[in-house]
């Protein structure tokens, strides 16, 4: 039987040059040679196409982090960094297909609309690699802001061509040493003018 990244790995490549709205499962199952009762295993709705999207990349993530580096003296923003950075190295393989599906919901905001849950939930987990979580009253509105401030570092990785991701790798620095502290401690915005 077909694996789930298999599937994952046929979503991407169908994004390169396919925008998102024009993808049915019909196609996923074509190009895998599979029926669509066979799909339905993994996906029954395009919600599910885009989990199985998402999942793919978390998996990979964690293979780009280096959990030797980590030890106990490992600062927590250098762990943010590590698990933002991870997740860009993860993704760059699928970056043309990440930037088709960026211009698809950025000209249909209807449909960003109803994937910002499973990108909220996303974004709490990748948080969560790094031992940061929101809890508390402010919590909700601090995993917004940290939210907002991945989307704004998706938009650098996907617009950096260097090789080494040398503007990806300066904007993760700079969103974890000035921009997200803030979200946990706002005495610290002050410090950002």
């Amino acid at each position: 039987m077909i694996e789930k990244n298999t599937v994952a790995l046929a979503i991407f490549t169908l994004l390169e040059d396919k925008d998102w709205t024009a993808l049915t499962l019909n196609d996923v199952a074509a190009h895998l040679n599979i029926s669509l009762e066979e799909l339905h295993h993994f996906a029954t709705s395009k919600e599910d196409l885009l989990a199985l999207m998402i999942s793919y990349i978390e998996e990979q993530t964690l293979k780009h982090i280096n959990q030797d580096l980590i030890t106990e003296n490992t600062s927590k923003e250098d762990k943010l960094f590590d698990s933002l950075f991870a997740r860009f190295e993860a993704a760059t393989p699928h970056k043309k297909a990440i930037a088709n599906l960026k211009n698809t919901f950025q000209g249909n905001p209807t449909l960003a609309f109803n994937t910002i849950p499973q990108f909220i939930e996303a974004v709490k987990r990748l948080a969560a690699l790094s031992d940061s979580h929101f809890t508390g009253p402010l919590g909700a509105l601090q995993l917004r802001g940290f939210a907002l401030i991945y989307l704004r570092l998706i938009y650098i990785w996907l617009e950096d061509d260097s090789p080494d991701m040398a503007k990806t790798m300066a904007a993760t620095n700079k969103a974890v040493t000035k921009y997200i502290p803030c979200l946990f401690d706002p005495c610290k915005v002050a410090d950002l003018f």
